[in-house]
């Protein structure tokens, strides 16, 4: 430890002085698999690296979370370092991801955005779009407190022991395939669609689910479907 804290200013001082020019970026969860958990639990969930256009690792960071949030304080560091040393910024990047990834790279390397002329091309554009009525509301619960009044709201229906409603559900989940490839990860959305609403829970973070979610999913009730 002592060492490594020695050589640190060298290395990020040798990190900072390459290229950026084309840039290609991922994030990899085989060896957070083989790190050290506290109290059994996954410290890491992946680790995000950026390469240049020679191959060399630009950027590197353990997130907790593939989540692109965590990386933008280190992307802005990685812009600025190459200001600082007079070189090009980038003007190409690849991914695997390019939907998910575009918004959060093109605010914090702006240079990949210039003189780029977006293509939207639909695949099916000879079909009707599919849009919700405009009475129809789309309610997003991300804490614990939103994701158990959203259940409340939807139990409170219920007005007798020999009342139904029913309801639309539907989850969401990463999945990831090939050599690297974990399968199925941790839920991340659940969909719940009523006639006038649509309750969209982002439980990716929560350690438990709350108690009236519980409620509901067992609830004869309430049909799914």
């Amino acid at each position: 430890m002592d060492y490594m804290k020695h050589i640190c200013p060298a290395l990020d001082q040798c990190f900072a002085a390459l290229t950026g020019y084309i840039i290609k970026w991922n994030h990899f969860f085989k060896l957070v698999k083989y790190m050290i958990k506290l109290n059994g639990t996954v410290t890491f969930a992946a680790l995000f690296t950026l390469v240049n256009e020679f191959e060399q690792i630009r950027y590197q960071a353990f997130t907790p979370t593939k989540a692109l949030n965590h990386l933008k304080a280190g992307l802005e560091e990685f812009i600025a370092s190459l200001q600082d040393h007079g070189l090009a910024e980038s003007i190409l990047g690849f991914t695997n991801n390019v939907a998910s990834d575009a918004g959060t790279f093109l605010e914090c390397i702006p240079s990949l955005n210039k003189e780029v002329e977006p293509i939207f091309i639909d695949e099916f554009s000879d079909l009707p779009r599919l849009t919700l009525p405009e009475n129809v509301s789309v309610v997003f619960c991300n804490t614990d407190a939103e994701i158990s009044n959203a259940c409340l709201a939807i139990i409170e229906r219920i007005e007798s022991n020999k009342d139904k409603i029913y309801i639309g559900f539907d989850i969401e989940w990463e999945f990831s395939t090939g050599i690297s490839g974990t399968g199925p990860q941790k839920t991340a959305l659940i969909q719940l669609a009523l006639p006038k609403s649509v309750y969209l829970l982002y439980v990716y973070l929560l350690k438990k689910l709350p108690s009236s979610f519980q409620t509901l999913l067992l609830s004869q009730q309430i049909i799914k479907g």
